[in-house]
């Protein structure tokens, strides 16, 4: 009885995530000031082309940022450092998208 309730519940759960939400898709590597990093949509539709381009692209930025987690603003994406989050380096999300950039260091 207990394992049917728990099946039941995980299917209700399942079928309740929005249309455009996807499990982590990983991107492929880009290099941002020499340095690889591994791409992932964490969550939305947008492209793996999308991802890597909006990440190198924060990651070889020299404008200022501001707060601790070094948040910038451009065309639309707010991005920040993850400092605390290793081997997580960047967060990057427009509405409901959401992607991030990984070391690939071990």
């Amino acid at each position: 009885m207990r394992s049917v309730l728990i099946t039941a519940v995980a299917v209700a759960i399942a079928t309740a995530l929005p249309g455009s939400a996807r499990a982590t898709a990983p991107c492929g590597i880009f290099v941002s000031h020499g340095a690889p990093a591994h791409a992932k949509v964490i969550h939305g539709a947008t492209s793996c082309r999308t991802a890597r381009r909006v990440l190198a692209r924060y990651l070889s930025s020299t404008a200022p940022c501001s707060g601790s987690a070094c948040v910038r603003y451009r065309a639309g994406w707010a991005c920040s450092s993850s400092y605390s989050a290793f081997p997580r380096i960047a967060t990057c999300s427009r509405g409901r998208a959401v992607v991030a950039a990984y070391s690939t260091a071990d």
